[in-house]
């Protein structure tokens, strides 16, 4: 019985130890450095949607998208959206994303920019933010939300 107890104590110290590391960045990653992070950091609106645009798909005005050092959310038509976030260098890394599910007028245009916040793995900064795909190819471009 005693080697049992012990043994459990063990496993539950050893699940505590490693829950603690979670939130850190591994060594082998090399996080961007606090003065390239800022430059996404930030309330946006959406300025453009390529794919929206492409199909005559009428802009939502709510529309937006905030990043934190670790969380991205906003409004993406008619519901919000929220999940984690990690921004290595230009790349970018969204985990644990959720939505609210109503109904309303900008579904066409929501559909739209959920698949292009789906696809996005980078951004560059020219003037405005450029949200981009793995080949380089722009899937939505932001500016700073006015306060």
């Amino acid at each position: 019985m005693k080697k049992m107890i012990m043994v459990l104590s063990a496993v539950l110290a050893l699940s505590l130890l490693s829950g603690c590391c979670c939130d850190k960045v591994c060594a082998t990653e090399k996080p961007v450095a606090k003065a390239k992070k800022h430059m996404i950091i930030g309330s946006w609106v959406i300025e453009d949607l390529p794919a929206a645009t492409a199909k005559k798909i009428k802009p939502s005005p709510k529309a937006e998208i905030t990043f934190e050092p670790t969380k991205v959310y906003g409004c993406a038509g008619d519901n919000r959206f929220f999940g984690n976030l990690k921004i290595y260098g230009r790349e970018l890394s969204f985990s644990q994303m959720g939505m609210t599910r109503m109904m309303g007028p900008n579904a066409q245009y929501e559909g739209y920019f959920m698949e292009a916040l789906n696809n996005v793995v980078q951004y560059d900064v020219v003037g405005t933010v450029r949200l981009l795909d793995k080949n380089g190819k722009v899937l939505m471009v932001l500016k700073p939300k006015k306060k």
